[in-house]
């Protein structure tokens, strides 16, 4: 057979009697000795440029010079460079006889340039979800923890009525309540959708003689699939010609009711509804409806004034009630936001007189209530931060401006931790 490239030549010197079908065997022409070393030129550069395609073995150290680098390529014009350092130091890789498994990657096991297989950390991420969308699972992940914000609710609006009668401004909406729960990564699907609730809208700011306020609407639902549900607040209610309870918070368990938190509440006091989970409970006594990780009660209207929004430790807190009007004619300003800092107040300021409160500056934070106004329009709430109740609208006198508008709660979250 013609020896038509170097991998055909044999290892026995007597076997090799030509090169391409050129005779170079014992006593053949002196011409095919020219022709036979020019065709062996061909067939080394071959090998050297690649053409020949043959496998090429080396039997001892195979040395790269001068800082070259080993070229791999692909089957078009693809380049893997295996580049030495400008300075080299002596030194020996060792790969290990067998291959490794899932998530392993080789490194210097004890500093002899002896190389093991073991076991590498997997990147963490955060991802905050402010609106809808669909969580997808890296396929190298173990674990998954998800936190869950309800939204807000929105806070009411006051009331519009005559000079001598009392007059109530909006209550704060509820916050949104705060869950969480770790799974493991191979409990869950590969894509999981997530829904997040919309802040609740404020009651609208009223133009008519002796009208009461619109409550506010409830916050939105937050979720993970239907593995995990962050219940919303309730919102506020519209001012009236009494005494007004302030939105209810949103439960861990469920949303709230129209007299009670969302599950599991605890009503611990009569001034002081409270809950650890469950979502607190805006009262008309007085008292104020702080929780753990349901939302916090919205501020009430009481007859000694606006109560400020009720705190969460992780939820979102209540809004602060709009300002009020006694019959005896003396207004009062809006009463501050809820925070996670103590049982009330600490969010948003609430307006001073016929001015408008400030935004629950920080997520969770409530907003403050509009200030009410004998001489122009009342102020109107403030929105809240994320899963923060909105703040009420304070109250006016009919003839002379209109009551003030209650504030949008704030939004929920879904944030989600994956390693």
């Amino acid at each position: 057979m013609a020896k038509t490239k170097i991998s055909e030549f044999d290892t026995d010197p007597a076997l090799n009697t030509d090169i391409d079908g050129i005779n170079i065997d014992e006593g053949c022409a002196p011409s095919g000795i020219n022709n036979a070393i020019r065709e062996l030129m061909s067939q080394l550069k071959n090998q050297q440029d690649g053409s020949d395609t043959s496998s090429f073995s080396v039997g001892g150290d195979l040395s790269i010079l001068n800082q070259n680098a080993l070229r791999l390529f692909d089957a078009t014009t693809g380049i893997v460079q295996i580049q030495p350092p400008v300075t080299v130091y002596d030194y020996t890789l060792t790969l290990p006889s067998a291959i490794g498994s899932t998530n392993q990657a080789l490194i210097d096991t004890d500093g002899t340039g002896a190389l093991g297989w073991a076991s590498v950390g997997i990147a963490s991420t955060v991802q905050d979800f402010t609106f809808s969308d669909t969580y997808t699972k890296p396929t190298s992940a173990t674990f998954v923890l998800v936190e869950a914000w309800g939204a807000g609710g929105g806070g009411g609006s006051g009331r519009k009525g005559a000079a001598g009668t009392f007059r109530s401004g909006g209550t704060g909406g509820g916050g949104g309540a705060y869950v969480y729960r770790l799974f493991k990564a191979s409990d869950l699907a590969s894509t999981v959708s997530i829904t997040i609730g919309a802040g609740g809208t404020g009651g609208s700011a009223k133009t008519t003689d002796s009208t009461n306020g619109s409550s506010g609407s409830a916050g939105g639902n937050s979720s993970f699939g239907t593995l995990l549900y962050a219940y919303g607040g309730a919102g506020g209610a519209g001012g009236t010609s009494s005494s007004v309870a302030g939105g209810n918070g949103g439960g861990a368990l469920s949303a709230p009711t129209a007299s009670f938190g969302g599950a599991p509440f605890e009503n611990s006091a009569v001034t002081l509804l409270t809950g650890q989970f469950g979502g607190g409970t805006g009262d008309v006594s007085g008292g104020y409806g702080p929780s753990g990780f349901g939302g916090g009660a919205g501020g009430n209207s009481y007859s000694s004034g606006a109560r400020q929004g009720s705190g969460s430790y992780q939820g979102g807190a209540g809004g602060g009630c709009g300002g009020q009007i006694n019959a005896s004619n003396t207004a009062t300003s809006g009463a501050n936001g809820g925070s996670n800092i103590g049982t009330n107040g600490g969010g948003g300021a609430g307006g001073a007189l016929s001015t408008s409160g400030s935004n629950g500056s920080q997520n969770g934070f409530g907003g403050g209530g509009g200030g009410a106004s004998l001489t122009t329009n009342a102020g109107g709430g403030a929105g809240g931060g994320i899963a923060a109740g909105g703040g009420g609208g304070g109250a006016s006198v009919n003839a002379i401006g209109t009551s003030g508008y209650g504030a949008e709660g704030g939004s929920g979250l879904v944030r989600v931790y994956t390693w």
